[in-house]
């Protein structure tokens, strides 16, 4: 019985310790250019002459008729790009949009786990910001796009 009570207490640790931890995201641009979440801030900062790396605002979603997916992409159409300096990335289980930032289709069906829509902010250096199954209104985007902390 101890035995099996150690394990259990191994394997909660174990989960604790994953949670928050960002798993490295590979994505394209629309000439298929990778990416990958850790280092695209840098990149693209280098590519663009940018003052600082953007944020990336990835939107995983089994389709974009998901509703949620259509009220969270009419906040982010609201945020100025260049003001906030993100990039946004579309990783869409149905199919891949090509014309901007976007991951594969087994990317999203891997982040999504079993949920129909997800929200990931990444923070200037690929570190998970934010990660959400539920809708992030204006106010707490621009928070995240404008502070270096994590909530």
């Amino acid at each position: 019985m101890r035995g099996i009570a150690y394990l259990l207490v191994l394997l909660l640790s174990s989960a604790c310790l994953s949670m928050g931890v960002s798993k490295e995201i590979s994505f394209y641009d629309s000439h298929g250019v990778l990416y990958r979440s850790n280092s695209a801030g840098s990149d693209v900062k280098n590519e663009y002459q940018l003052e600082r790396n953007p944020k990336i605002i990835l939107i995983a979603t089994l389709s974009t008729r998901e509703i949620k997916y259509q009220e969270q992409i009419s906040v982010i159409q609201k945020l100025d790009a260049e003001k906030y300096q993100y990039m946004f990335v579309l990783a869409n289980a149905e199919e891949e949009d090509r014309s901007g930032y976007y991951a594969s289709k087994s990317v999203a069906i891997e982040l999504l786990n079993g949920t129909s829509f997800k929200i990931i902010i990444y923070g200037e250096h690929g570190e998970l910001l934010r990660e959400s199954s539920r809708v992030i209104r204006e106010e707490k985007l621009e928070h995240h796009l404008t502070n270096k902390d994590r909530l």
